[in-house]
């Protein structure tokens, strides 16, 4: 199984893509894409391929995928023995497409 990870800077973002590959034509890989957030980022889901994400001082980024979004709420730990709950952006992708791109624009 080969990953390649593409990264671009587009005018407003960030564009990531992601690609699967494997020599044998009978596996076909399914990609699960994870972004870790910070705890102070607030996730306001809009439709299952897009989110907006706000930080403390009103900023916002949107974030559009081929995939699915699934949101979790997964421990961050800033030290030793301080627990805090943080969101972890799951995109899903899709069974038959081995490239997904996701956007990640202000």
């Amino acid at each position: 199984l080969e990953h390649l990870r593409k990264v671009e800077l587009i005018p407003l973002g960030l564009r990531i893509s992601d690609q699967l590959d494997t020599k044998l034509p009978s596996i076909r890989p399914k990609a699960m894409i994870y972004f870790h957030l910070h705890p102070n980022i607030k996730v306001k889901t809009v439709s299952l391929q897009e989110c907006q994400l706000s930080s403390k001082n009103g900023n916002n980024i949107f974030v559009r995928t081929e995939g699915n979004i699934t949101l979790l709420r997964t421990p961050y730990f800033p030290q030793f023995g301080l627990e805090q709950v943080k969101s972890t952006l799951v995109v899903n992708g899709l069974e038959n497409k081995q490239t997904i791109t996701t956007q990640f624009e202000i």
